[in-house]
């Protein structure tokens, strides 16, 4: 009867062992989930902050456009603010890039993204940016970005 109760005992131990293990999947699990809309939503905020204020600020999207079109004939402060702008529309994006390696990223928002990265691969100051700080990013990362945004490090050529 005793060996009885003891086998019970272990058999329950084990449920409950099993039941908190599928509990803490789950929650990790769903944590990952709100891990994801929140780098997705941060990163989307930032560029509609941006684009709200290129819409609302002439003053602004003047110097917006003229960062990325004309960056070399801006002055050293404009520049300097330029790269800046540029850093944090960077970082959002290599954060997506490592969200969309780690599984984070939908096919939606991975389309969305590689869009905008086509769209600064082609500002001046989104590359001078880039150029700046990417040795502080991992190979695939780099690697990543610039072939998706058209970036390229610079050579002994272009020097």
């Amino acid at each position: 009867m005793l060996e009885q109760a003891y086998f019970v005992s272990q058999i329950t131990a084990a449920i409950f062992v099993v039941a908190s293990i599928l509990f803490l999947a789950l929650s990790v699990r769903q944590n990952s989930k709100l891990l994801q809309r929140a780098m997705m939503e941060d990163q989307r905020s930032a560029s509609n902050a941006l684009f709200e204020r290129i819409a609302i600020d002439k003053e602004f999207a003047e110097f917006h456009m003229k960062a990325g079109t004309d960056f070399d004939n801006l002055d050293k402060v404009e520049q300097y603010r330029a790269r800046f702008l540029a850093q944090l529309n960077t970082r959002a994006a290599i954060h997506a890039i490592q969200a969309r390696k780690d599984g984070f990223v939908s096919d939606l928002e991975w389309r969305e993204l590689q869009e905008r990265l086509k769209f600064g691969g082609r500002r001046k100051n989104m590359i001078e940016a880039w150029h700046l700080m990417k040795d502080t990013y991992p190979k695939p990362i780099q690697t990543t970005l610039e072939e998706l945004s058209g970036w390229k490090a610079p050579t002994a050529a272009d020097a």
